[in-house]
């Protein structure tokens, strides 16, 4: 049986109400890293857990992404990505595979000076491109 205490100590921590389909789908996403869409979390879920519907981890996913818990990612394409990594980093969108990868940034006070008068309450930084495994896969064909 999985150990779901790091997910609900998270959803507990925000205030949310500790429900099975929650617990499942943010335990998946503290455990993969490569900002999957709904159909892929649905995919990779279902078997180990055959009553979750795709409908069931949408909604969970906005709900974690409304309270902050994940990051909600638009791809060029226009792909809701989910990622669990909270610090700030910026995002790298594959123009050819579709994958989404992060990048490291600097700490966001070294190049941001926020208008006068102003308050943010996020910043959002990608790039687009063609990512290695893509780059390296050109190079041989």
């Amino acid at each position: 049986m999985r150990d779901f205490s790091r997910a609900e100590k998270a959803l507990k921590a925000e205030g949310l109400r500790i429900t099975r389909p929650r617990l499942v789908v943010y335990d998946y996403l503290l455990d993969n890293k490569t900002h999957p869409t709904c159909d892929q979390i649905y995919h990779s879920i279902v078997n180990d857990y055959p009553h979750i519907s795709f409908s069931s981890v949408y909604n969970v996913t906005e709900k974690l992404s409304n309270s902050g818990l994940i990051l909600k990612l638009v791809s060029p394409c226009g792909e809701m990505h989910y990622d669990s990594t909270n610090c700030f980093h910026g995002h790298f969108y594959c123009l050819k595979c579709s994958c989404v990868l992060d990048l490291d940034l600097p700490d966001v006070k070294s190049f941001y000076k926020p208008i006068s008068g102003s308050t943010t309450t996020s910043i959002t930084i990608s790039a687009e491109g063609i990512c290695p495994m893509c780059s390296k896969n050109e190079q041989v064909n």
